[in-house]
């Protein structure tokens, strides 16, 4: 991986050599410069080398199925409103399969809360 190669170059190569010189002169300066480098280098490993967290892909599928769900609930009531309105019946196909979906998404929302992260 390019990312990898580049930290390693760019932060393992001076890390150790700050250690070595660290070792030699024992200063408050030098060790300060050494933990700064190991802490970048900590913060730099953590960075995920993908667009998205791999750890969060569940929480955005979450968002997206409640997200489309809400969307299902007020459309099958704009659906209700207007089957009111001008016949005088509540329900209609769209919303007995929108509610057929909305049952759906819900089993796969229950599935995927347990794999969930609150880290966003």
């Amino acid at each position: 991986d390019e990312k990898l190669k580049l930290y390693l170059t760019i932060l393992v190569r001076p890390l150790i050599q700050q250690i070595l010189f660290t070792i030699e002169h024992r200063d408050l300066k030098n060790i300060g410069r050494l933990w700064v480098l190991i802490g970048l280098l900590k913060f730099c490993l953590y960075i995920p080398t993908q667009p998205i967290d791999p750890s969060s892909k569940y929480t955005h599928k979450y968002r997206y199925f409640s997200d489309y769900i809400e969307r299902l609930n007020i459309e099958n009531q704009v659906y209700s409103d207007y089957e009111m309105m001008f016949r005088g019946v509540e329900t209609n196909n769209k919303t007995e399969v929108n509610n057929i979906e909305i049952f759906e998404i819900t089993q796969k929302l229950d599935k995927l809360a347990p794999k969930t992260s609150d880290r966003e």
